[in-house]
C-alpha cells in the first residue's frame, strides 16, 4: 500500500512447477484488480505455447504448433521441458490463457513470434502487439574484406552460444562436406563451446565476445560470412540485427525471426531446408560466386 505501483511487466517464469505457477497468476490477478496498475507480458520464448521452451518436439525438430493429439504423443518423450510437472498440453495453455486474460498489453518482437502466439493463442490478438528490440552498439570499425581479399582460406563465423536449439550440432557436418567441395575452411565461434565440436580443428572455438567489437573481430579472424544455424523459432536475434549492422554477408535457416531482416539486407541469403547439407550447399554457392572470383 506504501508504494504506487503503475505498471508491472512479466519477462520470464522459468523453472517455476506448475502448481506454483497457478499460484503466481492467481495472486497477481488478485493484486492487480487491487491495485489497478497495468500488467505486461513481454514474450522472450514460448514457454506459455508448450514447457519445451524452443519449441523442438520429441524428435528435437521444431513442432510448428500441432493438434493437441500430436502434443499427446511428443510429451511422453520430449527431454526439452522445462517443466515437468505439467504433462497435459490443454491443461497447460488453459493456466497460461487465465493468465493471459488478466494482462493489459501482450509484446512479442517479431511477426514470426506474432503469428506463432495467436495460432496457439487465439484470443490475444486484441492485445498483442509486435515492437522489434532496439540495438544499441556502437561500432568503431568497419567490416573490411578487401584485407583478405587474395587469401586461400574461406572462414565463417558463428555468434552466441553453442546449444541445441541454435543447431550448432550440424557444425561438424558443415564443416566436412565445405572443406570436401573447396578446401581451408574455418569455422569461428564465438560465444559458448558445444563439447561435440570442441576437438574438430577446423572449428575454432574463441569464447565470450564483446558485441560492439563484431567488426574487429570480424577483420581480425577475416571473417567472410556469418551463419545463424538455429534450428527452432528464434523470438528476435539480435545476432541478425547486430551483423547487419557491420555489414557482413549473413546466411540463415529460414525460420522464426531473423528472415523478417535478411530478406531485406542486400548481403542475406536464407536456407530453406533446415539441414547441414543445405546450409553447406548455399555456403559452397556464396564460396563460388563471390569468394572465388575475388567480388
Amino acid at each position: 500500500d506504501l508504494i504506487k505501483v503503475k505498471r508491472v511487466f512479466v519477462n520470464h517464469l522459468f523453472n517455476i512447477s506448475y502448481e506454483n505457477l497457478y499460484f503466481f497468476f492467481s495472486m497477481i490477478k488478485e493484486y492487480k484488480l487491487k491495485y489497478n496498475f497495468l500488467l505486461e507480458f513481454l514474450f522472450h520464448e514460448y514457454l506459455s505455447i508448450c514447457p519445451s521452451i524452443n519449441l523442438l518436439n520429441d524428435k528435437n525438430v521444431y513442432c510448428h504448433i500441432p493438434e493437441y493429439k500430436t502434443c499427446d504423443q511428443c510429451i511422453v518423450y520430449n527431454t526439452n521441458y522445462f517443466n515437468f510437472n505439467c504433462k497435459d498440453i490443454r491443461l497447460w495453455r488453459n493456466l497460461w490463457a487465465f493468465f493471459f486474460d488478466t494482462i493489459d498489453k501482450l509484446t512479442c518482437f517479431s511477426n514470426s513470434s506474432y503469428d506463432i502466439i495467436t495460432k496457439a493463442y487465439k484470443n490475444t490478438v486484441s492485445k498483442l502487439e509486435v515492437k522489434p528490440h532496439s540495438i544499441n552498439v556502437a561500432y568503431k570499425t568497419k567490416y573490411n574484406p578487401s584485407l583478405w581479399k587474395d587469401s586461400k582460406e574461406f572462414n565463417i563465423a558463428l555468434f552466441g552460444h553453442t546449444e541445441l536449439n541454435k543447431g550448432h550440432h550440424l557444425l561438424p557436418e558443415i564443416e566436412k562436406i565445405l572443406n570436401q567441395n573447396i578446401k581451408n575452411v574455418k569455422i569461428y565461434i564465438f560465444g559458448g563451446v558445444f563439447t561435440a565440436i570442441a576437438s574438430n580443428k577446423n572449428i575454432k572455438c574463441i569464447g565470450e565476445y564483446d558485441n560492439n567489437k563484431i567488426p574487429d573481430l570480424l577483420n581480425e579472424y577475416h571473417i567472410d560470412a556469418v551463419i545463424i544455424t538455429s534450428i527452432c523459432p528464434e523470438t528476435f536475434s539480435y545476432v541478425a540485427s547486430e551483423c547487419i549492422l557491420a555489414d557482413v554477408p549473413l546466411i540463415s535457416f529460414d525460420i522464426g525471426a531473423p528472415p523478417e531482416r535478411i530478406l531485406n539486407y542486400n548481403k542475406g541469403y536464407l536456407v530453406k531446408e533446415i539441414s547441414a547439407s543445405s546450409m553447406a550447399n548455399k555456403l559452397i554457392e556464396f564460396y563460388k560466386k563471390y569468394i572465388e572470383k575475388g567480388i
